[in-house]
């Protein structure tokens, strides 16, 4: 068996250039930021890395919106919220396929699963017992992609080219239609309106800014 090659990075704390992304990314969207702000959004860059708001700065490029700290934020805010709610819902999904799993085989078979299973094992247990149809079992790996990313504190509503991510934005679809009843699936669709109502977002901030969200980005639009 071939060893995976791992990829090796070597940060040297003594190295004055390794802050120049972070000086470069403020200098070139926000060119005349005072020292408050600029403070504020070292601060962020510092937490969450510049690359995230470089994505976000793109967008707001792209659609001719005025680069601004607070809407840069803002869309940040918005998506990780997004992201809170999404996983609510996938796990609701896991929770729901498992137990369908663990009815169909004995309480050691359940056990073992319980222990040992990831997602994508659960996935393949299931189509091996034949518990879900073809267009279940494509709705759930569709989602798995998604679920990784969320684990792992990506961007969901803006891709690498400062676009809106219609490829994820779609799969709000897929976990509506996978979710088992029609009252949760309404409850998924509020959870996403109520963080882009205006009583939500008056919420300040450190900063002190009201939250704002472009119209395009409102995940909303992509449930039934």
């Amino acid at each position: 068996m071939k060893s995976s090659k791992k990829l090796k990075i070597t940060i040297n704390e003594n190295d004055e250039s390794k802050n120049l992304n972070n000086e470069t990314f403020i200098n070139r969207w926000f060119p005349n930021i005072d020292d408050k702000n600029k403070e504020d959004i070292q601060k962020r860059i510092k937490l969450k890395g510049w690359y995230i708001y470089e994505k976000i700065c793109k967008y707001i490029k792209k659609h001719k919106y005025t680069p601004t700290p607070e809407l840069m934020q803002s869309i940040f805010i918005y998506d990780k919220r997004i992201r809170f709610i999404l996983f609510k819902y996938i796990g609701m999904i896991e929770e729901h396929y498992r137990s369908k799993l663990y009815n169909y085989l004995d309480y050691d078979e359940c056990s073992k699963i319980e222990k040992n299973y990831s997602y994508k094992d659960l996935i393949n247990e299931l189509e091996k017992c034949k518990i879900c149809n073809e267009n279940e079992i494509k709705h759930l790996e569709s989602i798995r992609e998604l679920r990784n990313n969320i684990c792992h504190h990506y961007l969901l509503t803006i891709d690498d080219n400062g676009n809106k991510n219609i490829e994820v934005l779609n799969k709000i679809k897929v976990i509506q239609s996978l979710l088992f009843d029609d009252e949760i699936k309404t409850e998924f669709k509020n959870d996403l309106l109520e963080i882009e109502t205006k009583e939500l977002n008056k919420q300040k901030y450190s900063n002190n800014f009201d939250i704002t969200i472009p119209e395009e980005l409102k995940v909303s639009n992509y449930c039934k």
